[in-house]
């Protein structure tokens, strides 16, 4: 990070400006040294259950029905 931060020339850009270039210095390294995060499914049951298939078909068949 010290190396990229060398290498960027001390120009009249606005503050603005010398903000977004940090910005991309330091999630570029982070990048480089962390690697990208997985993403995973945000769904907080495990579709495969066998309890919650259960309850989720029951409930399916009760509002059948009522319609």
């Amino acid at each position: 990070m010290d190396s990229a931060l060398a290498q960027r020339e001390k120009d009249n850009s606005t503050p603005d400006e010398e903000w977004a270039a940090l910005q991309q210095v330091v999630y570029n390294t982070a990048k480089t040294y962390i690697g990208k995060p997985d993403r995973k499914h945000q769904d907080w049951f495990d579709p495969n259950d066998q309890e919650l298939q259960t309850l989720m078909s029951r409930r399916n068949q009760a509002h059948q029905r009522v319609l």
